[in-house]
């Protein structure tokens, strides 16, 4: 592709609140939402594992989401000229998170500390490092610290 050549962009728009059951919660099965020629650049977004229905540390899953409603798919979507079997090339120019994936992740992926039974009882404090998760290139795990006193 030259420098002069022209990029063709589908833009998909997700309904972020709306109806969740309208989502796709399935690998397979489901109707193209959109077809793309070869070497389309698709402009979407997605939704969180929970289907954005976690909107603070007060929020519980359990009480909020439908069980049948987690983990939403964007798309799928349709290349022209794919066939079954073909492997096929994508590459993602930039992800950005949607909205404050702090609040709806809650610490999921809380790392852990354990100590043997000798040990407890010299436990002197616990502290979750959740302000590491807003840092650049944050990993998806909140570290824990501990203070192991004599």
């Amino acid at each position: 592709m030259s420098a002069t050549d022209e990029v063709s962009v589908l833009k998909y728009e997700m309904d972020h609140e709306g109806d969740v059951s309208r989502l796709v919660y399935t690998f397979g099965g489901a109707e193209a939402r959109a077809a793309l020629a070869p070497g389309t650049v698709l402009d979407t977004s997605s939704l969180d594992c929970f289907a954005g229905k976690i909107h603070s540390v007060h929020d519980l899953a359990s009480e909020v989401c439908d069980p049948r409603c987690l983990n939403p798919q964007t798309g799928p979507f349709y290349v022209e000229g794919a066939e079954p079997g073909d492997t096929l090339a994508i590459h993602l120019i930039d992800v950005q998170p949607a909205r404050d994936w702090a609040a709806s992740n809650r610490g999921r992926r809380l790392d852990h500390v354990w100590v043997t039974p000798p040990l407890v009882g010299a436990l002197a404090r616990a502290q979750v490092l959740r302000d590491s998760r807003g840092w650049k290139q944050a990993s998806d795990h909140v570290p824990v610290m501990v203070e192991l006193g004599g």
